[in-house]
């Protein structure tokens, strides 16, 4: 724009200057003419930032984009303006309305109302909202003139997205001849306004509204009511309430009653409707109160007759609570096991848990040792756990018992506990009832232990014994209280060697040691025995003692009468050769048998004694020419190294290193020869005459170790090249000016100030270079960076609807053209447009190459929409929460513009939620996606539930499925009936109706609905099972019958024995409990129930006087008294005055048989 105004100027001064020689142009210039476009706020009236500028051909138009302002929403619907270049410049204003200022991670819903004729913005309202959430609209907006032409967009919904989001919203004006009027029609109960039906709605122009006849309501009489409504303007007076009384001929009760074992928790009785659902319109909320059985009772919440909410009523009902004894809620009962007499708990008492009724335990345990005598063996099962205990006794039988004796030995002492317990047999030794079995505690006499086991017989708690037994204590020598003294030659004498096993800490002469007598000493020559109490180390006596293992060695003393020779060596440490430089190789001393002598020790340079000691003790032995070494070794301390090494710009030949005595001169006696080697000086240096450093001399000494190093100077005729070179800094290969070169010696060259570089400004630099022998390190960059004040960019813009491939920003050199000398090559980037634009690869404002740049210049992409490129878009159906597809989704194309769906399909089951009827086409297609969400509608959906009938089991399972619907229809859920398992002795139908009602999947239902497992008899696994019951004579023979009972059985299941109630017998205990029925025939399966005979006491007694009474037993059901009297032997009784006449019964008649206790 800046390089147009230029030229503009420039043209007009050559025009002028043209003119004013006389001259005219040779071409006809082109005037140009102007545009001002300013951005209003709509609210304030105030400018928004600074008006816009267009420049142009005189009286051409263009189109312009109306901008797009951060806070602010154009007050209007179109994207373009068309603008006039004139003279002077046309004013275009733009109104905008403020928006809310918003977060960074929000964006805002604005709607724009438009009037639907004109186009015009009647109002603008927003929203706000964190970028991804969801959103709800209600439009409350009322517009003076207005309504909505969409009713749909009462309620909008949807997602805030990256971006602000424009909805429009047109609205159309109200006419009143041609508008409809809400009305309303309530039913109600008279004196509570109680709803009683769904209230008819609807709308309707202006008049008199004819409504028919009103609904009948059941359980109500509707009183008179007007049949029509006067449709007015007014709304709120288009409201008709028709009023119903409530009709008690209509109504009934029904009464839950608890029955005998529970109570009820709840409301017990309740007024309903005749002849309707008890759950049906306008009934009262029957919930039944809850069943709480009595405790041991258990309930399923049911009644009799069976309840339901979708029964009907005609007449008072009454249902009872249904519960039965709960056979999983036991009440605690407990048998306990006593010793008859002392109450001795003899084992732990049983416990458990039973439901209510009699518990049957059988029989008792036998308790070892002892003999039940307890007969019963049944508890009657109550709620009062107090009640529900038995006691069974037991006595001692000795039989049953024998003795465990432990037996210590004459080895222990006895230090507490007993020998002998009484304990039963066969029983484990640890078991119930057993004696608490200590073992006794005992201590083993001194050198001896108790061994392991302490006991010789194995002896465990777990053990069981069946007579008398005795177990014996395990008493052994402890070796730990003994150990070994021997007797052994000791120095210069001899000894038979002797060994005695002793206790210890305890006198040799005490209790239980061994007999211990010392060997004989005799001494070797040079040599005598000492004082008898001196003879061994250590002393020794009879009534000594020891705690360890102890050795007594043998002792003699010299005999000084008796000189003996001994030699002393001076070795080389590891060899047998004389040490170097030492004075005297051997050396000779005298003295008796142990006589100790001491000498000192030669000093040799340059070694030291192994042994450090300067003097060293000779023991003379009882031998002759007995030899001491002592050695000497090489003193490593007294010797350091000294090393020629390479030093700087120099190399030795040979690196050497030589070890030398320290402190003595490198010729001296002993020093090693010392060659130093050559050196060889670098490119450019040579050796001076002092070679080394520190100097080195050959008769020079050290005291430490020292390194010599190879010296070196430099040799000025010879020379080296170097370089300068002139570089761009940050892009070495730039480079901006030829090389400096030229040739020294090595060290420092001084080069003096460098050159300027125009355009470019020089970096610090150093102005010297080092010469070195290596010419590649002889270089010195000076480095130059850009002046920025000299340089621009020029930038090209995408704009909002296409993308550009290649550079964008180009830096270039101010004041020339663009394709000048030294600028960089400049190549616009292809304009891309977006999907749904075009373009002609065209630049706002103009580009060219010749152009001159002195700012920052920046050039736009120029793009249109393509109406020919179309975007698909899709509307899905889904359930709201669940995202379930409900209905096939909408699909098609569109080029990028807002997009009218119209209406949504309804769906059954289900209520549509409020939702866009358009949707904004993008070039994103998973955008242009619109979910219609939809929700349940509980009205119309119920349940139905699978469940067990008799003789079945099933997992119970419920579905909630839509009523008059296909089970298999359209989102209803998979209903799979659950597999039914017949009980035993029964199978499912051959016809196949396995469920009552009848059930198939093309069925529906119109409320909730639970279907019963049926089953029917298998007449292959049932058979009929006869039980004779059969009785004892008096012989002892089970042949008297008693009757018979026969029972229809399950193949492979068990049934109870029955039992009678029979006079003068009693059912057998162990008689089985239980028949397992087989596969033989029903007439094969016959089972023999036993009874044993009563028996009875009978007891004669006087009624005046007589005999003391005489008791007779062993006397069974059914002998004659004849026998009885004829095998026994009865006193007559006697009375004074009287003659015995016979026996009666209570004195009412001859006793003839019998049948009980008399």
């Amino acid at each position: 724009m800046r390089l147009k105004k230029i030229f503009s100027l420039l043209m007009i001064i050559i025009f002028l200057l043209l003119v004013s020689v006389g001259c005219e142009p040779d071409e006809e210039v082109i005037e140009n003419g102007g545009a001002q476009i300013v951005l209003k706020d709509i609210e304030t009236n105030k400018d928004i930032g600074e008006p816009i500028v267009k420049e142009g051909p005189l009286g051409e138009t263009e189109s312009f984009q109306i901008p797009k302002i951060d806070g602010y929403i154009f007050d209007g619907l179109d994207e373009f303006i068309t603008i006039e270049y004139t003279k002077p410049h046309g004013t275009y204003i733009l109104l905008y309305k403020k928006l809310n200022e918003i977060g960074p991670n929000e964006s805002r819903i604005i709607f724009k109302f438009v009037d639907l004729e004109t186009n015009n913005i009647l109002c603008i309202d927003e929203i706000v909202g964190e970028i991804g959430s969801e959103f709800e609209y209600e439009n409350t907006l009322t517009i003076e003139g207005y309504q909505p032409i969409d009713l749909n967009q009462t309620i909008i919904r949807g997602i805030f997205e990256n971006e602000d989001r424009v909805i429009v919203i047109l609205c159309a004006p109200r006419r009143i001849e041609y508008e409809k009027f809400g009305y309303t029609v309530n039913y109600l109960e008279k004196d509570t306004n109680k709803v009683l039906h769904e209230a008819k709605t609807g709308e309707e122009h202006l008049g008199t509204l004819d409504l028919e006849n009103h609904p009948t309501i059941a359980g109500y009489q509707q009183e008179p009511a007007a049949t029509s409504i006067e449709i007015t303007v007014n709304e709120t007076n288009n409201v008709l309430n028709v009023y119903y009384t409530k009709d008690a001929l209509q109504w009934t009760t029904i009464t839950f009653l608890p029955g005998e074992n529970a109570t009820l928790n709840g409301t017990t009785t309740f007024e309903v409707i005749k002849g309707i659902e008890i759950d049906g319109p306008n009934q009262p909320i029957v919930t039944p109160p809850e069943i709480i059985p009595n405790e041991g009772y258990q309930t399923s919440q049911t009644w009799n007759p069976s309840f339901n909410l979708s029964n009907f009523v005609s007449e008072n009902n009454e249902y009872t609570a249904i519960v039965s004894i709960n056979e999983e809620y036991g009440f605690a009962y407990q048998v306990n096991y006593l010793e008859k007499g002392t109450n001795t708990v003899l084992r732990t008492a049983m416990t458990g848990e039973h439901p209510l009724g009699t518990l049957d335990l059988y029989m008792h345990p036998n308790i070892p040792g002892y003999q039940q005598e307890s007969t019963v063996t049944t508890i009657e099962i109550t709620t009062d756990e107090s009640t529900n205990v038995l006691n069974v006794y037991y006595k001692i039988d000795n039989s049953q018992w024998t003795t465990l004796t432990f037996d210590i030995g004459d080895k222990a002492i006895l230090t507490s506990g007993q020998l002998v317990y009484q304990v039963i047999k066969n029983h484990p030794l640890n078991g119930d009832n057993q004696p608490k079995i200590n073992l006794p505690i005992f201590t083993a006499t001194i050198g001896y232990k108790i061994g392991t086991p302490a006991w010789l017989n194995e002896y465990n708690e777990q053990d069981k014994i069946y007579a008398p037994i005795l177990i014996s204590a395990n008493v052994v020598i402890d070796p730990s209280q003994w150990v070994e003294i021997k007797f052994k030659p000791g120095a210069n004498s001899i000894v038979t060697e002797t060994t005695f096993t002793v206790i210890k800490n305890h006198p040799f002469n005490g209790l239980n040691q061994p007999t211990v007598r010392p060997p004989e000493i005799t001494p070797a020559y040079g040599y005598l025995l000492p004082d008898v109490t001196e003879r061994w180390s250590p002393n020794f006596t009879e009534d000594g003692q020891v705690s360890n293992d102890q050795t007594f060695y043998s002792q003699v003393v010299a005999n000084e009468s008796i000189i003996f020779e001994h030699i002393v060596f001076y070795y080389l440490k590891g060899t047998s050769d004389a040490v170097p430089g030492i004075t005297k190789s051997h050396e000779l001393v005298y003295g008796y048998a142990g006589q100790k002598i001491t000498i000192t020790l030669q000093t040799v340079k340059g070694y030291k004694l192994v042994n450090p000691a300067t003097e060293v003790e000779i023991t003379i032995t009882g031998e002759n020419y007995q030899t001491t070494p002592i050695y000497y070794e090489y003193d490593a301390s007294q010797w350091v190294t000294i090393t020629f090494k390479s030093g700087t710009h120099s190399t030795v030949v040979e690196e050497r290193t030589f070890t030398v005595i320290k402190n003595h001169v490198f010729s001296g006696v002993n020093q090693p020869r010392i060659t130093p080697p050559d050196i060889i000086a670098e490119a450019g240096y040579k050796v001076p005459l002092e070679r080394w450093s520190p100097t080195y001399l050959d008769d020079g000494q050290v005291s430490e170790n020292k390194i010599y190093y190879s010296q070196a100077v430099v040799d000025e005729y010879v020379e080296f090249k170097y370089k300068v070179n002139y570089l761009e800094k940050d892009n070495t290969t730039n480079i901006l000016r030829g090389a400096r070169s030229g040739f020294h010696h090595i060290g420092n060259l001084n080069l003096g100030d460098h050159l300027n570089i125009p355009g470019y400004q020089q970096e610090p630099a150093a102005t010297t270079i080092e010469i070195t022998a290596d010419e590649d390190l002889n270089v010195l960059n000076v480095y130059y960076t850009k002046d920025i004040s000299q340089w621009t960019t020029i930038t090209f813009l995408s704009g909002e609807n296409a993308t550009l491939s290649g550079i964008t920003t180009f830096e270039v050199i101010k004041g020339i053209t663009i394709n000048g000398p030294n600028q960089p090559t400049v190549t616009p980037p292809e304009i891309k447009p977006n999907t749904g634009y075009k373009t002609s690869q065209t630049w706002s404002p103009s580009f060219s190459l010749n152009n001159g740049v002195w700012g920052n210049d920046k050039y736009t992409a120029v793009a249109s929409v393509d109406e020919d490129v179309k975007f698909g878009y899709t509307v899905n159906y889904l359930e709201k929460d669940t995202s379930k597809v409900l209905h096939d989704a909408k699909e098609g194309t569109h080029h990028l513009a807002t997009l009218n769906l119209g209406n949504h399909p309804n769906i059954p089951g289900y209520n549509q939620q409020a939702a866009p009827t358009t949707l904004q086409i993008t070039i994103n297609e998973e955008d242009n996606v619109l979910n219609v969400y939809y929700t349940k509608d509980d009205n119309q959906w119920v349940t139905i539930t699978f469940r067990a009938g008799d003789n079945s089991a099933v997992t119970e399972t419920t579905f909630t499925v839509i009523k008059n619907h296909p089970f298999n229809g359209r989102n209803q859920p998979t209903v799979t009936a659950p597999n039914i398992l017949p009980a035993i002795g029964y199978m499912l139908p051959d016809s196949g109706e396995n469920w009552s009602p009848g059930f198939t999947l093309d069925g529906k239902v119109m409320a909730a609905q639970i279907f019963y497992s049926q089953v029917v008899v298998n007449p292959q696994q049932w058979r009929v099972v006869s039980f004779n019951h059969i009785g004892e004579d008096l012989n002892g023979n089970y042949v008297v019958g008693l009757g018979s009972d026969t029972i229809n059985g399950i193949v492979t299941k068990s049934i109870n024995l029955p039992q009678k109630s029979v006079t003068g017998f009693t059912y057998r205990t162990d008689n089985p409990t239980t028949y397992t029925v087989t596969t033989a025939p029903s007439g094969e399966q016959i089972v023999e129930v036993k009874y044993s005979r009563n028996q009875y006491t009978i007891y004669f007694n006087a009624n005046d006087g007589g005999p003391t009474p005489t008791s007779i037993f062993d006397v069974y059901y059914g002998d004659e008294v004849v026998d009885v009297l004829s095998s026994h032997s009865i006193e007559t009784p006697t009375k004074t005055g009287y003659g015995f006449k016979g026996w009666t019964i209570d004195n009412t008649g001859v006793l003839l048989k019998i049948g009980d206790n008399y």
